[in-house]
């Protein structure tokens, strides 16, 4: 199933919140690229 990861925030001060952003960013895209739908159709569909 699905490994929960720890969201890694910047833990030094050199990583500037736009170098952070697109770091999260990334991080969404593969999580949007790897999700898969549990819940039936009758459910999402309410």
């Amino acid at each position: 199933m699905h490994t929960k990861k720890i969201r890694s925030k910047p833990l030094d001060k050199s990583e500037s919140i736009f170098e952070y952003e697109a770091r999260l960013k990334k991080e969404a895209i593969e999580i949007a690229k790897n999700f898969v739908h549990t819940k039936p159709v009758k459910y999402l569909l309410k």
